[in-house]
């Protein structure tokens, strides 16, 4: 082979891996971003709506009187 060749060769793969690298990166990124929205729904909002019902102190009908 010559020596071009073998370049091209090594470029293209060595961005191929920065190309799996950055993909890696973007994935975890947003697996991240998913795990911490649902921790906010499952976790955080029936706090915050508790906190915004009794801030506005409306139940719409659906809780009993204190």
């Amino acid at each position: 082979m010559s020596y071009a060749l073998k370049q091209v060769i090594l470029v293209t793969v060595a961005l191929f891996q920065f190309h799996l690298l950055t993909d890696f990166f973007i994935l975890t990124v947003f697996a991240c971003a998913n795990y911490f929205a649902l921790f906010i729904v499952s976790f955080a909002w029936p706090v915050i709506s508790a906190f915004l019902a009794k801030r506005t102190r409306s139940c719409y009908g659906l809780c009993q009187p204190n």
